[in-house]
């Protein structure tokens, strides 16, 4: 996941959450759990969420957020917004969709400009097989 988004999104800096689920908090996400070591194995990782997080305190320059589908940033399309508001710097978001990319702007977030029910896109499982009677 890191090479594909260096290599085919261009990301400079690439941060991870390496044991939380979509709807979780995103500000709260790598807070308390244990990575064991997990980051150490990941080549060209600068870091987690919470990572992000302090860059974002710490840094006024724009940002573009590019993540692996919808739910790869959340499916609480409410906390993607509280985010959006706190951090200015979050200019938009590039979505990597396999087939292309889709660009939501900072203001299409904010105002939710149609984009929510992107963003809530795991409604269950996905069959992955036919079964054999």
């Amino acid at each position: 996941m890191i090479d594909k988004l260096r290599s085919r999104c261009l990301a400079r800096k690439v941060f991870v959450s390496p044991r939380s689920n979509s709807s979780m908090a995103l500000e709260k996400r790598d807070m308390t759990i244990s990575n064991n070591g997990v980051l150490d194995k990941l080549e060209h990782c600068n870091g987690t969420m919470q990572d992000l997080i302090h860059r974002l305190r710490t840094n006024r320059k724009p940002i573009r957020l590019v993540v692996v589908d919808y739910a790869g940033l959340s499916t609480d399309f409410g906390d993607i917004q509280a985010l959006f508001e706190k951090y200015e710097q979050f200019v938009e978001v590039v979505v990597d969709l396999d087939y292309g990319f889709e660009l939501i702007s900072r203001q299409d977030i904010l105002n939710d400009n149609g984009v929510s029910p992107k963003f809530n896109c795991r409604v269950g499982p996905k069959k992955r097989s036919l079964s054999m009677s």
